[in-house]
């Protein structure tokens, strides 16, 4: 009984977009972050359909 070889390819992870250096960055002091806006930005982002994997 042979055991048959299963290979799997990884493909690697895209870099992340952006950073401190990215020019679109606006830093904003946490006193001054609206968490009711941001959760409500994410939870729109959320229900958009994504693209292909």
């Amino acid at each position: 009984m042979s055991k048959q070889l299963r290979f799997r390819l990884t493909v690697p992870a895209p870099a992340p977009i952006g950073g401190l250096l990215d020019p679109r960055f606006q830093y904003v002091p946490a006193a001054k972050t609206d968490l009711r806006a941001t959760f409500a930005r994410i939870r729109a982002e959320q229900q958009q359909p994504k693209g292909k994997p």
